[in-house]
């Protein structure tokens, strides 16, 4: 996202904010009075249900937008709620600065637009999750993670960030006895290891293929060829 990175080295949108993985942004249900910039890093969009249980409906890598549908919407509360995935690098704008340079700038415009496209294009994807059994679900956010974090190492692709079994159930709305089968399936045949409270992920293509039926129905940010486009228009 050429034009927003440019405004926000020039200091349009205030200093750079850094944040912790895990640490919330904003809930749903909270006034919607900011638009992010995510210049660096992920964030994970959660929707809560019953007795708090926090389902991962969409990653965002960075440089990408978010919050931009309330503004854009007129909405006066967020629909989703945001937390980190690991550290994150980003800028703050107040919804009505927000609007204003959109409507100011055509080449800002352009970006939020392809940005809003994209994510659509992943919810979409994302619509059939509910037809899915919980290790077609874990392995996509499996390959999601591995995609952003993953580290080639001599056993595979090992994920720098930690999550407990407890997380992974929750993030994908199933119990964690449920998980902990899987996962125990998953180290006995080699497929899965841990060690420090880090997954390696042993037989890459192996969970890629479970995680097939949902395929880019997790991860949003500009694609190669999509920033290339913008750049040459910037």
């Amino acid at each position: 996202m050429i034009a927003f990175s440019k405004l926000a080295l020039g200091g349009r949108f205030g200093p750079a904010r850094t944040l912790t993985d895990q640490a919330r942004i904003f809930e749903r249900g909270d006034a919607a009075t900011h638009t992010w910039f995510l210049e660096h890093g992920a964030v994970e969009i959660v929707q809560s249900g019953d007795a708090g249980a926090e389902v991962v409906v969409k990653i965002l890598v960075g440089p990408t937008l978010f919050g931009t549908i309330e503004a854009l919407g007129d909405e006066p509360h967020y629909l989703e709620s945001v937390r980190c995935l690991g550290a994150i690098r980003g800028y703050r704008m107040a919804r009505e600065d927000f609007v204003r340079a959109l409507a100011g700038d055509a080449s800002l415009g352009l970006e939020c637009a392809a940005d809003m496209s994209r994510a659509f294009c992943v919810a979409a994807r994302f619509e059939a999750n509910r037809m899915y059994d919980a290790d077609v679900l874990l392995a996509n956010l499996l390959v999601a993670y591995a995609e952003i974090f993953g580290e080639r190492t001599a056993g595979g692709m090992r994920l720098r960030i930690k999550r407990t079994q407890g997380e992974l159930a929750g993030a994908i709305g199933a119990s964690e006895r449920q998980v902990n089968r899987l996962i125990i399936d998953w180290r006995a045949d080699g497929r899965l290891t841990k060690s420090a409270g880090f997954y390696t992920i042993a037989d890459l293509p192996y969970f890629a293929e479970r995680a097939m039926p949902l395929t880019g129905s997790l991860v949003h940010g500009l694609t190669r060829r999509q920033n290339l486009a913008l750049a040459k228009i910037a």
